[in-house]
């Protein structure tokens, strides 16, 4: 199943992420998503796809536009021949600009783009589905994006934004005791705007985060210890660690390995 990644434009790229476009050709292909951190706008460009998620199952029609909620845990995306997906996946906090409802609310849910971001219906849909050229929909749903929602660049003291960068940017895991106080807010108040904004709190980021590291090295260090890798991503032995991988990804990082 081919899957492409394109980098956004620099007027977008303090809220977007990255471009995506999923094909199947032949047969039917289920693909295991895990937890990133991000929230995405998905466009079905072909027959219906499927996700399933904590054993409920969901589905997005054939030209329909649904958001991805944050995710705590993996879900499994069934697409069938002809299938193609093409997907705005937003920076950590960011897909909050685009609406005033809590992010909370959408968390491990598939849910209709129209209801939550009723603007989303002025892109011109018709023209996307007539492309076959990845890069052609992409520069056509870019330029439609930012004329549609006037999603200008935010000031740089955004809270959600200088948390979400602190906690990416660390070289190891981080409290959320610790992020709190660097930037002058207790707890509380950080998880009640995480919740708002990014759609889990604070804590769940941070363990999403580590998650994602942990995945890498595990891939990219086959030759270290899944003992070693543990301790140095802030696990406390290799049962904390199996228990986190489990949650996010279904599988144990030994069998991931």
């Amino acid at each position: 199943m081919p899957y492409l990644e394109f980098t956004p434009s620099a007027q977008l790229q303090h809220l977007i992420e990255s471009y995506w476009i999923s094909e199947t050709f032949e047969g039917v292909h289920a693909h295991k998503i895990l937890p990133d951190g991000c929230m995405d706008i998905l466009f079905n460009l072909g027959e219906e796809i499927h996700s399933e998620a904590l054993g409920q199952v969901s589905s997005i029609p054939k030209y329909g536009v649904s958001i991805v909620g944050m995710m705590t845990r993996f879900s499994e995306i069934s697409m069938k021949p002809q299938g193609k997906a093409l997907g705005i996946r937003f920076r950590p906090g960011q897909f909050s600009k685009l609406t005033g409802i809590p992010l909370s609310h959408f968390r491990n849910e598939l849910i209709n783009a129209n209801e939550i971001l009723p603007k989303i219906q002025n892109l011109p849909f018709e023209q996307l589905f007539q492309l076959t050229d990845p890069r052609q929909q992409i520069r056509l749903l870019e330029q439609e994006f930012y004329n549609t929602f006037q999603v200008h660049i935010p000031g740089k003291n955004s809270l959600v934004t200088s948390v979400t960068d602190f906690i990416l940017e660390a070289s190891s895991p981080v409290k959320v005791q610790e992020t709190a106080k660097v930037h002058g807010i207790s707890v509380r108040q950080l998880e009640r705007v995480f919740q708002n904004q990014v759609g889990v709190t604070a804590k769940e980021f941070a363990s999403i985060i580590r998650f994602k590291r942990t995945l890498r090295q595990i891939a990219l260090q086959p030759e270290k210890s899944l003992l070693h890798i543990a301790f140095e991503n802030g696990y406390y032995d290799h049962a904390h660690l199996t228990r986190e991988f489990k949650k996010f990804s279904g599988i144990s990082p030994s069998t991931f390995r």
